[in-house]
């Protein structure tokens, strides 16, 4: 009788299954979406942008192509950490490296100037498998964003994705030349003549 019971529990119980929110309707929501997968090789690895070096890391060079004057732009990390063990395919999360992304607005004044273009959104560099970004974009502008890890000579791989409403003009950089630190030439020491007291 007590098996009959449980039987006829299990056979009543529905199983919640996904719902209309699929690919379909993601690709609805956000047609823009774009993916990249890359990799973190100790010198493009990061660290704060004020680190002379910083130009080394991998940009994503972003810019509106549709008639629009703005739109959101969500950026999704996901990092994947390199692991000594083939048995053991999910890496614990105090093995993940303290991740974050920049994101910088260009402008033809900043262009021109050769100098460091301001920064549009700060790091915020947290221990996680993901992380994700809401930022506002505006065309005429032109935007870098900037994946770093908070150690430099760190090594891992990662996925990017971008979702946005409308179409957007995203392409990969090695590395990042507007962010080039400038070199000051100090200026050179000008011998004094030496003039001789004649008695």
């Amino acid at each position: 009788m007590l098996i009959q019971f449980w039987l006829q529990f299990y056979v009543d119980t529905t199983i919640p299954m996904l719902n209309t929110f699929n690919i379909r309707t993601l690709l609805t929501l956000y047609p823009g979406q774009q993916h990249f997968s890359s990799k973190w090789t100790k010198v493009n690895s990061g660290g704060r942008y004020q680190k002379n070096t910083f130009y080394h890391n991998v940009g994503y060079r972003v810019l509106i192509e549709q008639e629009s004057v703005s739109t959101s732009l969500t950026i999704i990390l996901h990092q994947i950490p390199y692991t000594n063990s083939k048995d053991t395919p999910i890496t614990s999360l105090q093995n993940h490296h303290p991740i974050g992304r920049y994101v910088f607005l260009v402008t033809d004044k900043n262009v021109k100037l050769k100098e460091s273009p301001p920064l549009y959104s700060d790091a915020e560099f947290i221990r996680a498998r993901s992380i994700s970004k809401i930022v506002q974009i505006h065309k005429g502008h032109e935007y870098y964003v900037v994946l770093t890890c908070f150690e430099p000579n760190s090594e891992a791989a990662y996925d990017l994705t971008f979702l946005s409403d409308i179409l957007l003009s995203i392409t990969k950089t090695e590395s990042i030349d507007i962010l080039k630190p400038r070199v000051v030439t100090p200026p050179k020491n000008k011998t004094q003549p030496l003039f001789l007291k004649v008695k």
